[in-house]
C-alpha cells in the first residue's frame, strides 16, 4: 500500500510539472523495487528538467557541480575545495542565482553566515531566504538544508527546514521526528567531517609533548565543564597542558574560565592559525556538549584525527559508535591516562595512523558532498581513491609467490599487478592465481615498453620488491595520501629495515614531511610525473637502489619493511610493522543505511493529559489582533501572522486559571505540539491571589519542558509569543513529556549482553563481575554490546573503562533487537521486564547466567527478614518469582541455556523449582578471576597479622556483623595489638555495623568503593582476607584475594566448600564468629600454616577459576566455532598428543617428553602454551592416560591442571601397548611389537576406553568428548566402544592411511571431511601428521592448499606432540631443543591465524555444525577374539591378564570393597543419584564411582584431610542440622569408631525421613564381634592421640544387623569383586517412622 501510494504521488507530481520532486520519488522507488522498473520514469523526469534549463549534474565530476550556498565561514571553507561553490549574499540573492545558475541550493543552520551577512536570517525564514527558495522552486532546482545544530536546535530551525526539498541532519535520532513534522521521507544523516586540505598530517611545526585544548568555556553546559575539570585535575600530572581560550580577553562571565585554569591558558588562536593547536601538540582535548546523540558530536574530533593527533575526549555515544577506540573517550581523566600509559611511541603512531585512515576513507567533506548530491541530484560518479599499478620483476618461484601473496593481501581495492619474469618459469611453478588484476609477462615482451605504457593519467605507479615485506595497508595508505597532498611522489622515507641484528628504523622523524627525494621501492608516483622516455625493464632492474628526485611527501613508516621477507622471524616483522588491532567504530555506510531505513516516529501519548484546539480556544477566548488571527480548524488551532520580520507580540488567555484546575502538580511538565511555518512559543504567567505577576516562563514548541510553579501562585495565565510572519497549527498542549526515544538504536556487535546493573565511575561495585567478563571477552576478540535495562527511564549512554553501556527500558531493548543483527543475547539477573522483551524473539540464542537473588526461594535468604511482615512479603515475592521461572523453564525451549556459577547453586535451584533441567539445557561455569591483575606474590610471614575486609554493607547476606564479632573476640587475646585490620565498604548497614570497632587503634575503617586496581594494590599489603557470608553461589571478591595469596577466612555455607576447603583456607561453621576468630588466631600462631594456605589458595584459583580458562568456556558457549567464520575462512584444529612413552627417553620420560626439561630450561607443553598464547590460539591437548599406569596419577594430574589453567581443551589419548603390558595381557593372535587399539576386540576395547574415560573424569572433572588412539590405530570395536561410553567424537581417521578400515564411497570421507560413522559417532579426520614441524615449508603450504581445496566442510586438522619442539638423537631418544621446530611452530601459528579460524574440538562440536551421517561408512576391520582369561575392574574398566598381589586395582586404586559396593548398586540402583549426600571419609574412588551424580555432596573426616569439606567426628556431627540430607555413606568407618551406636544415632539424626545410609564393615558369618588392638601402623600415633582414629573391630554378621536394626530398616546384600573373586556384605539402612524415636540403650 505504501509503495503504491508512492508511485501515485510520483505520478501526481510529474503531472503537476514538479519534475524534481517526481524524480526524487522515482529514485526512491528504484532503490526499493529495482532500477529497471523505473528507469523510463527517471529518464522522462531528467529530460523535462533539461528542457527547462537544468543540467544533468550526474554527468559531471563532483568538483564541477555548481552549488549555491548559505553557510557559516568555517563550513564554507570545508566544502569549497570539493565543488563549484558560490556563497549567496542577502542583498544580491536573485542576481547571484541568475548569473550562477546552480545545480543545487545548500543552506546550513547558520547563525550569522559567511562574513556575518545572514545574521538571524535562517531560523526565522527571512525574506531573502524565501526569495532564494522561490527562485529554485520555479526552476526545479533541488534545495538542501543541513541542520548541524541538532538535536538542541531541532525546533529552532524547523520552520525553515519545512521549505526545503531535502533535509540532512547531524543527529540520526532526529530523523524520525523530521519525517513526522515534514510529512516526507527525504531526510538523511550528514555528520561533520574533516577537510583534508586543512586537516591533514603534514607537519609544519614541531609537536609539543603536551596536551592542548583550543575552545571555549561554557557555563551553560555544566556537564561539559565538569568533564574538563576532571581532565585538568589529572592531565598536568602526566604531561603539560596548554589552553587556547576562544574568548580570551573578554569579560562575559558565561564564557570565562574560572581562576584555577589561569596557569594553563596561553592565549587565543585566530581561525587561520588553528593548525598550531591541531598539529602542534602530541595530544589534543575535545569536549562534547552533546553526549547522548548516536551521531552528533563536536566537529573537532574529525579535524584532530585528520591532523594525525592523539585525540582525547569526554564521552559521547556518537564518538564511540563512529570511531570506537580511535578516540580515547571517557569522562574519567584517570581512565584516559591509563590508556595513554599503555602506549609507547610506536603504538601511539599506529593509533594516529588508524584514526587518520578512518577519516580519510569515510569522513571527509568530499564524502559528505558526494552523499548530498547523490540524494538531491542522483549523482552517480565515484569519488574513489586512485588506481595504483604495481610492477615487479621476479626471477624465481619463491619471489613470484611472495609478490603475489603481498599483492593479494593489500586492502586497497583499485589496484593492478604486472609481474615481469626475468626468465621463463614453468606453469607448474607459477600456479597462476585466479585474479583478473594480475598480469604475467616475459621480460622479452616488454623489452621496449615505456614506464607510462598502459597507465591512465590519474593512475599511480608503485614497485614491489620480492625481498620487502608489504603490510596489508601499504598501498591503501599511499592512495589515501592523495586526498591531502598534491605531491607527485608519495612514499616512505622513514621506514623499517630487517638486518642481521634485528629490525631497525631508518631516518626517524621523516614522517609526513615534504621531501625532495624518496626511495623508488617504497613509493608511488603519479603517472603524469613519470619520465616520458624511460624504458621500463632497465629501470625496474635497478629500481631497488633508485630514488625519485621530485617534490614528494613522506608518510608513515608502517606496513613496510625493507628486506623483511628475508627474516626468519616473520611474526616479529608483522608485530612491529603492521597495524594495531583496534576497534575503529561502525562503517559510515552501515550507519547511513540504517538512517535511511528509519520510519517516521510513532508517538503514543494516550496516558498523558492533553488539551486540544477546542480546549485551548476556550481558555484563550477570541483573539483580536490586526496582524494575527487565531482560529480552530480541522487540523488544530491555526495561527496566522503578518508581523514584520523580527517583530513579536504576546497574546494572553482571557482565563486566569486557578492552580487546582491544571492537570499537573507543582512540577509542571509540558510540550506544545506545533507544525512548522511560524515562530510560536508558549508562555505561563504565575499570579498571586491578587492576580499580580510573581514570575513567568517562556517555552519553545515541540520540546519537553519542566517548570516549577513558584510558591504563592494562585492563578496561571497562558499566552502565545508570536514572532514574524507565517502560518502554523497547534495540534495540542501535552501536560507531560513526550517520550522522544531514538527510533533506531545502533549496535556494534552480533552479541548483546543484558543486565540489571553495570558499574559507573561513581558506583564501582554494581555487577562488577559482569564488567570483568565483558572486558575479558573484548580482550579475546569477542565484541559484546551492553544493555542496562531500567524500566521507565529515558534511553541514555555511558562509558566505563572503555565499555559502552546503553541504558533504557523494555521498549528500547525491543528497538535494539528489532534491528535483527543480534544472534546471541547474554542475560545476567533475568527479570520479568527483560523476559517480556526477549521472548518476542524466538530466533535469538539466549544464554542466561543465574547468580542468586533473582531465582532463590525466600528461605535461602531468610536471614534478611527482621519481622513477620518482611517475611510475609518475601514469601509472596518468592512465590511470584518461582512461578515466573517455572513458566520459563518447564518446558525449556531449545534456544535457551542457563549458566550456573556453581554446582551447589544449581542443585539448590532445582530443589526449589521442583524439577531438574536436562543436562544439555544448563552448564556450570565459575565466575572468572583475573589472575593477572590479582597476581600471586609470595606473602611475607608478617602479613599473617594483617587482615583485610572489602565488602558491601547492603544487607545481612555479607555477614559483616560476624566479622565485627570475630574482631571483638580477638580483642581479648594478648596478641591482638599485633594484628592490624582494615575494613572497607559501603552500604546502608555500614555505620551501625562497624561502630563497635572504632575504639580500636589497630582497626582502620574506610567507607568507600574501590576500583579493581585499588583492590589489587591493597592485596599486596595484606595476608588474610576476612570474608564470612550467609549465602553465596560463588564469592568473587574472596577468589580475587585468594589469587593474590591472601588466606580466606570464611563460612562453610552454600557453595563456599565448592571453592574453599581446609587445604587452602579457614572454614568456619555458619553463624560462628568464634570459629572465624579462632581461624585468624591459628594463622597468627602458625606461620607455617599461613604460608601453606597462602600458596594453596592462589594455586586453587589459578587452576580452577583463572579468567583465561573460564572465559574460553564462556566464549565457546557464546560464539561457537562456526558462528565466528563470518569471513568464510576454514576451521583449523591444532592438537598435541601429550605422552611420555618410555622408549623415547633414556630416563625421566615425563620430565623429558612432556615438560621438555633440558639444561635447566623447558621446551615442552609450557613453551608450546606460551607460543599458542602469543597468537591467541586454543590448543587441543590429548592426554595419554597410559602414563597413569606407568608413573602414577600425580604427574598426570600436574599436567592436566597446568593445561586447564592455560585455557586449552583436554581430550583422551591412549597408547594401548602400555596398558597391555601393565595389565599383563597376552594373546596368541598378537604378533610381536606394540599392541594397538586396532588389535583389540569389543571387550578389551570397551575396557581400555572405560579406563581412560575414568581417569579423564577423575583428573579433569568432566565427561570426555573426543578420543584418539596411539598411532592412530583403531578398528570397528574402537568406534563402538567410544560411542557406547559417551564420547562424541574420535580423531584417528585419514582417508589415505585407513583405506582398509572403511567401506563406501562418500565424497566427504574420501576428502577427509568430518563425518559420522554408521553408529553416529563423529570423526574429525587427521589431515597432517605425524610431525608437521619437520616438513619443508613449501610442502606444508602445498598440502594445506590441496587438503582444503577438495573439502566442502573445510577443516584442517594438524597433529603434533608434547615433544614436538625437541630433537632426536641416537636410539630415537629425544636429546634437546630444536630451534628449527620452534620457528616452524611459530610460522604455522601465523599461517593458521592468517588463513583459518583455529578452534577446539569440543568448541567445534558444540557449535551446531551440520555433519551428515555416512550410512554406508562403517569401520570393517575387526580383530580375532581374545581367548586368554582376564579379570576386569568394574570401577575403571581395567582388564588384567594375571593375578594381582593385592585387592587394590593398579589403575584406579579401588579396593575390593568398592567393587563389591558397585556390584550391589548395579543391582539395586544408586540411591545417591540426584540426591544430597553426607559422606564420611569418602576417598576419590568413592566420590567418582558412587557419588558422581549426587545432587550435593558434603564430605567430612575427623582428620583435616585435603579432600574433606568439613572436619568433624561421626560420633558428634555438630556441624550438620537435623534431617538435612537424603543419603549417607560410610565405607569401613564404623569399625574404627569407639562408640558405633552413637555414630549410628547421629546418622539417623541427620537423615531425612526415608533417607538411606550405605554402610560397609568387616564382618563374618556365625562369629561374634571381636575388638582388635589399635591399628596405629595404619593411621599413625598422632592420629590416635589427636583424633581417636585407630580403634578397630571385626563384626559378627548377626550382631551387626541387630545393631543397625535399632535405628534403621536394614537391607543386606552380598557384592562380588571379579578381580579378587571375593564377596562381602553391603548394608542399606533406611530411616522410617517406625525407627524415628530410636535411642541407644
Amino acid at each position: 500500500m505504501q509503495q503504491r501510494s508512492l508511485v501515485r504521488r510520483a505520478a501526481d507530481e510529474y503531472a503537476k510539472g514538479n519534475y524534481q520532486v517526481a524524480l526524487d520519488f522515482y529514485r526512491m522507488l528504484s532503490n526499493q523495487l529495482g532500477e529497471k522498473n523505473f528507469e523510463v520514469n527517471i529518464w522522462l523526469c531528467q529530460k523535462r528538467l533539461r528542457r527547462e534549463g537544468r543540467r544533468s549534474a550526474d554527468q559531471f565530476p563532483l568538483k564541477a557541480v555548481k552549488v549555491a550556498c548559505v553557510m557559516d565561514e568555517f563550513t564554507f571553507h570545508c566544502y569549497e575545495p570539493e565543488c563549484d561553490l558560490l556563497p549567496l549574499t542577502p542583498d544580491n540573492v536573485l542576481d547571484e542565482l541568475d548569473n550562477f545558475n546552480p545545480d543545487l541550493l545548500f543552506v546550513e543552520s547558520a547563525w550569522r553566515g559567511k562574513d556575518e551577512l545572514w545574521n538571524r536570517k535562517i531560523a526565522t525564514l527571512s525574506k531573502e531566504l524565501r526569495v532564494a527558495l522561490q527562485w529554485c522552486k520555479e526552476r526545479q532546482i533541488p534545495t538542501v538544508f543541513w541542520n548541524k545544530e541538532d538535536p538542541v536546535h531541532f525546533e529552532t530551525f524547523l520552520t525553515a527546514v519545512q521549505q526545503f526539498d531535502h533535509v540532512f541532519t547531524t543527529d540520526i535520532d532526529c530523523i524520525a521526528r523530521y519525517k513526522v513534522a515534514l510529512g516526507h521521507e527525504r531526510v538523511y544523516l550528514l555528520p561533520f567531517a574533516c577537510q583534508p586540505r586543512i586537516h591533514n598530517p603534514i607537519q609544519v611545526i614541531p609537536r609539543k609533548d603536551a596536551f592542548c585544548f583550543a575552545g571555549a568555556y561554557y557555563v551553560r553546559y555544566p556537564e561539559r565543564t565538569h568533564d574538563l575539570e576532571n581532565y585538568v585535575a589529572v592531565f598536568p600530572k602526566y604531561k603539560p597542558l596548554d589552553i587556547f581560550d576562544r574568548n580570551f580577553g573578554k569579560d562575559d562571565v558565561n564564557y570565562k574560565f574560572p581562576p584555577q585554569y589561569d596557569p594553563y591558558i596561553v592565549g587565543t588562536l585566530p581561525f587561520n592559525e588553528i593548525h598550531k593547536a591541531y598539529k602542534g601538540y602530541r595530544y589534543s582535548i575535545n569536549l562534547n556538549s552533546i553526549k547522548q546523540s548516536q551521531t552528533m558530536f563536536a566537529r573537532r574530533v574529525y579535524e584532530l584525527l585528520g591532523s594525525n593527533t592523539i585525540t582525547v575526549s569526554n564521552f559521547s555515544r556518537g564518538v564511540r559508535l563512529l570511531f570506537g577506540d580511535l578516540v580515547l573517550s571517557s569522562d574519567s581523566g584517570d581512565e584516559i591516562l591509563t590508556r595513554l600509559r599503555r602506549m609507547d611511541s610506536e603504538i601511539e603512531q599506529k593509533h594516529q595512523l588508524a584514526g587518520l585512515r578512518k577519516v580519510m576513507l569515510e569522513h571527509t567533506y568530499e564524502h559528505r558532498l558526494a552523499y548530498v548530491v547523490r540524494k538531491a541530484l542522483g549523482w552517480s560518479w565515484d569519488s574513489a581513491l586512485p588506481v595504483i599499478v604495481v610492477v615487479t620483476l621476479v626471477g624465481s618461484q619463491d619471489e613470484y609467490r611472495r609478490v603475489v601473496e603481498s599483492y593479494q593481501a593489500q586492502r586497497h581495492a583499485r589496484k593492478r599487478l604486472l609481474i615481469i619474469l626475468k626468465h621463463p618459469l614453468a606453469d607448474a611453478q607459477l600456479a597462476s592465481p585466479d585474479d583478473q588484476t594480475i598480469s604475467i609477462v616475459d621480460s622479452l615482451k616488454v623489452a621496449e615498453s615505456h614506464l607510462r605504457n598502459d597507465l591512465n593519467r590519474d593512475d599511480w605507479l608503485a614497485v614491489m620488491m620480492a625481498d620487502d615485506y608489504h603490510g596489508p595497508n601499504y598501498l591503501l595508505d599511499l592512495a589515501i595520501a592523495t586526498r591531502y597532498s598534491d605531491a607527485q611522489v608519495i612514499g616512505k622515507a622513514m621506514r623499517f629495515q630487517c638486518t642481521a641484528e634485528g629490525i631497525r628504523l631508518l631516518h626517524p622523524g621523516n614522517a609526513y614531511r615534504e621531501m625532495g627525494r624518496l626511495p623508488v621501492r617504497s613509493s608511488a608516483i603519479r603517472a603524469d610525473a613519470l619520465p616520458r622516455e624511460q624504458i621500463l625493464l632497465p629501470w625496474l632492474a635497478r629500481a631497488q637502489n633508485e630514488e625519485w628526485k621530485l617534490p614528494g611527501l613522506a608518510i608513515d613508516p608502517f606496513n613496510y619493511c625493507l628486506d623483511g621477507q628475508n627474516s626468519q622471524d616473520a611474526a616479529s616483522i608483522r608485530a612491529r610493522v603492521d597495524d594495531l588491532k583496534l576497534d575503529a567504530g561502525l562503517p559510515l555506510d552501515q550507519i547511513t543505511r540504517a538512517a535511511e531505513d528509519i520510519p517516521p516516529a510513532q508517538l503514543d501519548e494516550s496516558t498523558v493529559p492533553k488539551w486540544n484546539a477546542t480546549r485551548l480556544m476556550q481558555v484563550f477566548g477570541q483573539v483580536i489582533h490586526s496582524q494575527i488571527s487565531v482560529e480552530v480548524k480541522p487540523g488544530g488551532l491555526s495561527i496566522d501572522s503578518n508581523l514584520p520580520e523580527g517583530k513579536h507580540e504576546y497574546l494572553y488567555a482571557k482565563q486566569e486559571l486557578p492552580v487546582g484546575m491544571l492537570p499537573t502538580t507543582r512540577i509542571m511538565d509540558t510540550q506544545l505540539e506545533l507544525t512548522p511555518g511560524l515562530d510560536v512559543q508558549y508562555v505561563f504567567r504565575f499570579l498571586n491571589n491578587n492576580k499580580q505577576r510573581i514570575n513567568h516562563v517562556i517555552h519553545t514548541a515541540n520540546r519537553n519542558h519542566t517548570a516549577t510553579i513558584p510558591p504563592g501562585t494562585a492563578f496561571v495565565q497562558m499566552g502565545w509569543r508570536v514572532c514574524g510572519s507565517g502560518t502554523a497549527t497547534i495540534k495540542s498542549l501535552l501536560w507531560g513529556h513526550r517520550k522522544l526515544e531514538p527510533a533506531r538504536l545502533l549496535g556494534r556487535s552480533d552479541t548483546l549482553l543484558v543486565t540489571n546493573h553495570y558499574p559507573r565511575y561513581d558506583d564501582l561495585y554494581r555487577n562488577a563481575f559482569v564488567h570483568s567478563r565483558v572486558k575479558g571477552y573484548l580482550q579475546r576478540g569477542v565484541d559484546v554490546d551492553v544493555f542496562l535495562l531500567r524500566p521507565n527511564v529515558v534511553t541514555s549512554y555511558h562509558e566505563f573503562e572503555n565499555v559502552d553501556v546503553l541504558t533504557g527500558g523494555p521498549q528500547a531493548l525491543c528497538n535494539l533487537l528489532d534491528n535483527g543483527h543480534y544472534k546471541t543475547v547474554l542475560v545476567h539477573f533475568l527479570s520479568r521486564e527483560m523476559w517480556e522483551a526477549l521472548e518476542r524473539y524466538p530466533g535469538l540464542k539466549l544464554i542466561i547466567w543465574v547468580h542468586g537473588a533473582e531465582i532463590h526461594a525466600w528461605h535461602r535468604r531468610k536471614f534478611n527478614y527482621q519481622d513477620e511482615e518482611e517475611r510475609a512479603k518475601a514469601i509472596r515475592e518468592s512465590e511470584s518469582r518461582m512461578a515466573f521461572w517455572r513458566g520459563i523453564l518447564n518446558p525449556i525451549t531449545s534456544n535457551l541455556k542457563l549458566v550456573f556459577v556453581s554446582r551447589h547453586f544449581a542443585e539448590e535451584v532445582f530443589e526449589d523449582l521442583g524439577f531438574r533441567l536436562p543436562d544439555e539445557a544448563y552448564t556450570i561455569i565459575h565466575n572468572p578471576i583475573d589472575t593477572q591483575l590479582f597476581a600471586y606474590q609470595v606473602k611475607p610471614l608478617e602479613q599473617r597479622k594483617r587482615v583485610l575486609s572489602i565488602r558491601p554493607y547492603a544487607s545481612r547476606l555479607y555477614a559483616n556483623d560476624l566479622s565485627v564479632s570475630a574482631i571483638l573476640r580477638l580483642s581479648r587475646e594478648p596478641f591482638f595489638s599485633e594484628l592490624h585490620f582494615r575494613m572497607i565498604g559501603d552500604g546502608k548497614l555500614f555505620e551501625e555495623t562497624v561502630e563497635p570497632l572504632r575504639k580500636f587503634p589497630n582497626v582502620t575503617i574506610e567507607q568507600r568503593f574501590l576500583t579493581h586496581a585499588e583492590i589489587a594494590a591493597l592485596h599486596k599489603e595484606y595476608g588474610v582476607f576476612l570474608v564470612p557470608t550467609r549465602c553465596d553461589s560463588h564469592g568473587v571478591s574472596r577468589d580475587e584475594a585468594m589469587a593474590s595469596g591472601l588466606v580466606p577466612v570464611t563460612s562453610s555455607v552454600a557453595a563456599i566448600p565448592e571453592f574453599v576447603d581446609q587445604s587452602c583456607g579457614i572454614l568456619a561453621p555458619p553463624e560462628d564468629a568464634a570459629s572465624l576468630a579462632d581461624g585468624i588466631a591459628r594463622l597468627y600462631k602458625s606461620p607455617d600454616l599461613f604460608d601453606r594456605l597462602s600458596k594453596a589458595a592462589a594455586q586453587r584459583v589459578i587452576q580452577q577459576r583463572a579468567s583465561q580458562g573460564i572465559l574460553e568456556q564462556e566464549i565457546s558457549l557464546i560464539a561457537p566455532a562456526l558462528d565466528r567464520i563470518a569471513d568464510g575462512r576454514p576451521i583449523s584444529f591444532l592438537s598435541f598428543d601429550v605422552e611420555a612413552l618410555p622408549g623415547r627417553a633414556p630416563h625421566d620420560p615425563v620430565e623429558r617428553l612432556i615438560w621438555g626439561r633440558y639444561d635447566g630450561q623447558e621446551f615442552g607443553i609450557r613453551r608450546i602454551c606460551a607460543i599458542l598464547k602469543q597468537y591467541g590460539i586454543k590448543g587441543n591437548f590429548l592426554i595419554d592416560f597410559s602414563a597413569c599406569l606407568l608413573y602414577g596419577d600425580k604427574p598426570v594430574r600436574d599436567v592436566v591442571e597446568f593445561l586447564l589453567s592455560e585455557g586449552h581443551e583436554l581430550h583422551v589419548h591412549l597408547h594401548s601397548e602400555w596398558v597391555v603390558r601393565k595389565w599383563g595381557l597376552r594373546s596368541k593372535d598378537w604378533a610381536d611389537g606394540p599392541v594397538g587399539m586396532d588389535m583389540l576386540d569389543d571387550t578389551l576395547s570397551r575396557s581400555f576406553l572405560q579406563f581412560a574415560a575414568f581417569k579423564y573424569r577423575t583428573l579433569v572433572g568432566q565427561a570426555p568428548v573426543l578420543f584418539r588412539a596411539g598411532g592412530f590405530r583403531f578398528n570397528a570395536s574402537t568406534i563402538t566402544a567410544a560411542q557406547k561410553l559417551g564420547f562424541k567424537a574420535c580423531s584417528n581417521f585419514n582417508s589415505g592411511r585407513h583405506t582398509d578400515l572403511w567401506e563406501g564411497q562418500s565424497p566427504a570421507v574420501i576428502n577427509n571431511e568430518p563425518f559420522r560413522w554408521g553408529d553416529d559417532l563423529i570423526e574429525l579426520p587427521v589431515d597432517l601428521s605425524p610431525e608437521p614441524l619437520s616438513l619443508d615449508w613449501g610442502i606444508y603450504l602445498g598440502m594445506f592448499d590441496r587438503i582444503l581445496s577438495r573439502k566442502r566442510l573445510r577443516t584442517f586438522n594438524l597433529t603434533l606432540h608434547s615433544w614436538s619442539l625437541l630433537t632426536r638423537g641416537k636410539q630415537e631418544h629425544f636429546t634437546g631443543h630444536s630451534a628449527e621446530h620452534e620457528e616452524r611452530l611459530h610460522r604455522i601459528c601465523e599461517h593458521l591465524i592468517a588463513n583459518t579460524r583455529p578452534t577446539g574440538y569440543a568448541e567445534f562440536l558444540s557449535g551446531g555444525v551440520e555433519i551428515s551421517e555416512q550410512a554406508d561408512c562403517h569401520c570393517v576391520l575387526t580383530p580375532s577374539a581374545f581367548a586368554a582369561p582376564t579379570r576386569q575392574c568394574s570401577i575403571c574398566g581395567a582388564t588384567y591378564g594375571m593375578p594381582l598381589n593385592s585387592d587394590v586395582c593398579p589403575s584406579c586404586g579401588s579396593r575390593a570393597r568398592h567393587r563389591q559396593i558397585l556390584d550391589v548398586l548395579n543391582q539395586t540402583g544408586n540411591p545417591f543419584d540426584g540426591r544430597s549426600a553426607l559422606a564420611c571419609h569418602a576417598n576419590p574412588v568413592e566420590m567418582q564411582a558412587f557419588l558422581a551424580k549426587a545432587a550435593k555432596v558434603v564430605n567430612f573426616d575427623v582428620r583435616p584431610l585435603g579432600y574433606a569439606d568439613l572436619q568433624m567426628d561421626i560420633q558428634s556431627m555438630d556441624k550438620v542440622e537435623d534431617s538435612s540430607f537424603d543419603t549417607f555413606i560410610a565405607v569401613h568407618v564404623l569399625n574404627h569408631v569407639f562408640d558405633d551406636g552413637k555414630a549410628l544415632m547421629e546418622i539417623h539424626r541427620i537423615l531425612k525421613l526415608g533417607g538411606v545410609a550405605l554402610v560397609t564393615i568387616p564382618c563374618r558369618e556365625n562369629s561374634p564381634t571381636e575388638p582388635c588392638a589399635n591399628v596405629i601402623e595404619h593411621y599413625g600415633p598422632d592420629a590416635l592421640s589427636r583424633f581417636g582414629v585407630g580403634t578397630y573391630r571385626r563384626y559378627g554378621l548377626e550382631e551387626a544387623i541387630d545393631l543397625f536394626s535399632t535405628f534403621f530398616t536394614v537391607e543386606q546384600y552380598k557384592g562380588f569383586d571379579e578381580l579378587t573373586s571375593s564377596h562381602d556384605y553391603v548394608f542399606l539402612l533406611t530411616k522410617d517412622r517406625s525407627k524415628a524415636g530410636s535411642t541407644v540403650q
